[in-house]
């Protein structure tokens, strides 16, 4: 990554860019807590996002709106050559958390995605 660019953290749920801002308050560069913030931005940016951020970063990128299984796969389709080719590098990690051990107000949501696509991280 090249460090003169900014490095937005756009968080899920959970408030990661808290943490990392005690931890090291230097160590990354603006935070977005809003796609305002974003917009305002100008030239190369770097966004690293966890869960429902990724999704508020790809609304915010391409117009994203509907996440049904079928919408998603024809999204990724549709922008599959673009991202290929645009020179950006784009990097996807995913996990896998047992319903036990899931935060319990997300513990609907795992089952309802569970039903459908198996191993997942709620």
């Amino acid at each position: 990554m090249n460090p003169t660019h900014p490095i937005v953290l756009a968080h899920g749920i959970a408030r990661f860019d808290l943490l990392l801002r005690r931890l090291d308050p230097d160590a990354v560069g603006p935070i977005a807590d809003d796609t305002h913030y974003v917009r305002t931005l100008e030239g190369p940016v770097h966004i690293i996002a966890h869960s429902m951020g990724g999704l508020d970063a790809r609304h915010m990128l391409y117009g994203f709106r509907d996440l049904s299984t079928a919408a998603c796969q024809e999204f990724d389709a549709r922008v599959r050559s673009f991202e290929e080719s645009c020179g950006v590098l784009f990097q996807t990690y995913a996990g896998a958390q047992p319903f036990l051990r899931t935060f319990a107000p997300l513990k609907f949501a795992w089952l309802v995605i569970h039903e459908r696509d198996r191993a997942h991280d709620g």
